[in-house]
């Protein structure tokens, strides 16, 4: 089995559990849903997708953002639960041949109250188009279905994508939610927020750098390198969960990933771990890969392996993952082959207990919507402690 390799939808999901008053209200789901089933990386018809709101026991819908002009894309709580951002996407076309280039659209990223109130622009409009050719359709230019709030929930970041002579150029910005000011601050593939919410990483392994600059210091933010003369040449990936007290690199030699950790003081990164297996995600306690027909989580920061979760049983086959969600990432949230949510609970020993969480057809028996993939964002109800503490698998 070719686990989550071709899927007929995108997800854009955000689990929460928020505390207001003392008072902890049931969990909610966000889901960007399309009227049209479109294969992963292409291009959806204008008006055909809609934001979701669901919440426990996920038996009833909440139409967010609707309209029959535009489409919506990758929902994101906020770390509080208090807002929700989005992208309001209106591509122009453009074919295969043609000389001149098209009238561009937009893409906008805007945010929003839990409850849909308060709409607020958050970016610029950004040029958006699509590019056609006599069998497919691919997004060209467009803000990257990817919204990343940082832990403390005062800033968010995003990318949009512009293409150029030379290539694909990469702009990343960043939204202050107290100042409400939106900063560019500069190309690259590469973005991480810090756990403790002070500092960020921007780079381009392609580029060859990897830099960290101070949020309060925006947009003026002097940024420090950090050195990548031992990857040269070599693809990489960064990150910066919660349990990383520095950032970490990934890399990749044969079948094997590299974990690496950066040690500020001698300036060089550390080898943590390596492991074989195609790696999905690096979190504070478990990362996951995939390996044959098995979902892998080893410990995070040791690489040794703890839990082998199965694709398929008596109850489910398993189609994509999508991700983590609670304190110390104690749920794994999965889809199967007939879009219906399952989620498991892991402990010491391994699963504790695998649930399903709703059944899709008797969601939206109504009309065929599917669900759409991809981006996940989860809320932690540990809040702040999970980034002072060290969570023991």
């Amino acid at each position: 089995m070719r686990f989550c390799k071709k899927v007929v939808l995108t997800l854009l999901l955000t689990w929460l559990l928020v505390s207001c008053s003392g008072e902890q209200t049931p969990p909610q789901l966000l889901l960007t849903v399309s009227k049209k089933a479109v294969d992963l990386g292409m291009c959806f018809p204008k008006g055909t997708t809609e934001i979701w709101r669901l919440q426990e026991p996920f038996d009833k819908r909440q139409i967010l953002l609707s309209n029959p002009n535009v489409n919506y894309f990758a929902p994101a709580f906020s770390p509080n639960g208090e807002w929700i951002a989005y992208i309001e996407s209106n591509p122009s076309a453009s074919y295969l041949g043609e000389q001149k280039r098209p009238t561009p659209g937009h893409d906008v990223v805007w945010i929003m109250r839990a409850n849909g109130s308060e709409k607020r622009q958050v970016s610029e409009y950004l040029d958006s188009v699509d590019e056609h050719t006599n069998h497919t359709c691919y997004p060209h230019e467009y803000i990257v279905h990817s919204l990343q709030w940082s832990l403390d929930g005062n800033y968010l970041h995003f990318i949009h994508n512009r293409i150029r002579e030379n290539g694909i150029v990469y702009d990343n910005y960043i939204f202050d939610m107290r100042e409400g000011e939106n900063y560019f601050i500069g190309e690259g593939t590469i973005f991480e927020f810090s756990p403790d919410s002070n500092s960020y990483l921007i780079g381009d392994w392609e580029n060859g750098y990897l830099k960290k600059g101070r949020l309060e210091d925006l947009p003026e933010s002097e940024l420090e390198n950090l050195p990548l003369d031992m990857f040269a040449g070599v693809p990489l990936s960064a990150g910066w969960p919660a349990g990383f007290g520095e950032p970490y690199i990934r890399t990749r030699n044969d079948e094997t990933n590299i974990l690496w950790e950066y040690d500020p003081a001698l300036k060089i990164w550390r080898k943590l771990w390596e492991q074989s297996g195609s790696l999905i995600e690096v979190g504070q306690t478990w990362t996951a890969f995939f390996l044959e027909d098995q979902l892998m989580l080893i410990d995070s920061r040791s690489g040794s392996q703890h839990v082998s979760v199965p694709l398929k049983t008596q109850s489910y086959e398993m189609q994509a993952y999508l991700g983590f969600m609670g304190f110390c990432q104690q749920k794994l949230l999965m889809i199967d082959k007939n879009q219906n949510i399952w989620m498991m609970a892991l402990g010491n020993s391994g699963i504790q207990s695998t649930k399903e969480l709703f059944e899709w057809q008797s969601l939206a028996s109504d009309m065929d919507y599917w669900l759409v993939i991809g981006e996940e964002s989860w809320w932690d109800p540990g809040g702040k402690m999970v980034r002072k503490t060290r969570c023991a698998p």
